[in-house]
């Protein structure tokens, strides 16, 4: 009875193994069973990717399409743009005017004032700006009006009379701008990573690697990073390394840059135009509709993306000097980023459009510094 009850297990499982690998139709076992099914983590990270690289594709050819209408109308007729929640272009004029270029996804509003005249008006409002009760001011190209932030009693009174009062937009915030700079930090030439700035003791972010002086055939190789972190003649360091000290800075009016140029020493190397997460970028200067998409890269807050709030921001930032022509995003940074590259994708390409300057105090909104204004200060050339 043992042997027998030996060969009846054996044979029972024999049959269980000859079973379990017969072919089965697909139809008649369910996606669970299966295994064929993603976590919701994993499944909304794939479909968020999707979602983004869907909408850049996007705004990669609106953008081309935003440029070459800019090219068509005057300042007179420009009045601004703004990508709406679907990610469709929305393009401002003044007047009634013949469409410039047609597409689907493009939309012609007609508004009161043109951009140009916007800045004009923020101009004048920013000489007034202690008697009225301000520090900071903007444009808000989708409502097209300039923005006042302060949680001050402002005298309404005196600004009505230099003003429409249809022309502006009061936000109740004291917008102080917060440079990210940092005491500590480990060392590369990367864009993104970490520079130390010796005489302040201080760290940021690289931005790039520059050519310099458009008008000598000598051109000139360089580190370029914000213009608060030292002073000309500061040493820079990364990797342990002298980079050189500081060639040029500048850190007033609408530009919060330094360049360190190379061949100050005999330490030799060489730069990279690609930032963490792999994107390799080029230079390209310009200004860009509100909620452009932009992505930032801070050596301490690493990647991160966000979209254009507001443009033309005139603000006072926490040394106490007033800036202009700054832009507004709802990504944030932390200190240690001043510096680093802001991109966003168009012509089918990654470009760099400015630095990150600092950012909000009361909440790290960022701020960048544009590429239009370093490169009109500096002379710059190529990004490479």
């Amino acid at each position: 009875m043992k042997h027998i009850k030996i060969r009846y297990h054996l044979l029972l499982m024999l049959a269980m193994v000859f079973y379990s690998v017969q072919p089965v139709h697909a139809a008649e076992i369910s996606d669970v069973e299966a295994g064929f099914y993603l976590s919701d983590e994993v499944y909304n990270d794939i479909a968020n990717a999707e979602k983004m690289n869907g909408a850049m594709k996007q705004q990669n050819e609106l953008l081309q399409v935003y440029i070459e209408i800019k090219e068509a109308l005057t300042d007179e007729q420009m009045a601004g743009a703004y990508f709406d929640e679907a990610g469709e272009l929305h393009v401002l004029v003044t007047e009634e005017i013949p469409v410039c270029l047609s597409n689907e996804f493009v939309h012609y509003e007609t508004a009161e004032y043109s951009y140009a005249y916007l800045e004009e008006l923020q101009i004048m409002l920013d000489n007034y700006s202690d008697r009225i009760g301000f520090t900071a001011s903007g444009i808000d190209q989708e409502d097209n009006k300039v923005v006042i932030y302060s949680e001050n009693d402002l005298d309404l009174g005196f600004l009505y009379t230099l003003v429409p009062q249809n022309a502006l937009k009061i936000v109740e915030e004291n917008l102080v701008i917060k440079d990210c700079q940092a005491s500590k930090a480990r060392f590369t030439v990367e864009p993104g990573r970490e520079i130390y700035i010796a005489a302040t003791e201080t760290t940021g972010t690289v931005g790039c690697g520059v050519v310099w002086d458009n008008s000598t055939s000598d051109k000139k190789y360089g580190v370029l990073t914000a213009g608060h972190l030292g002073n000309v003649g500061d040493a820079a360091y990364y990797k342990g390394y002298c980079l050189g000290a500081i060639t040029k800075k500048q850190q007033s009016g609408s530009v919060d840059a330094a360049l360190i140029l190379r061949g100050q020493n005999d330490n030799s190397y060489g730069f990279s135009h690609k930032v963490s997460d792999g994107k390799e970028f080029y230079y390209s200067g310009g200004s860009f509709p509100k909620n452009t998409i932009i992505y930032s890269y801070g050596s301490v807050s690493g990647a991160g993306e966000g979209k254009i709030v507001d443009t033309s921001i005139s603000a006072v930032d926490e040394f106490g000097i007033k800036f202009t022509k700054l832009i507004l995003t709802d990504a944030t940074c932390k200190r240690g980023d001043s510096g680093g590259p802001v991109l966003t994708e168009y012509n089918g390409v990654y470009s760099m459009i400015g630095i990150i300057k600092g950012g909000v105090e009361s909440d790290s909104r960022m701020v960048y510094v544009s590429m239009n204004e370093i490169q009109s200060a500096f002379d710059l050339g190529i990004v490479q």
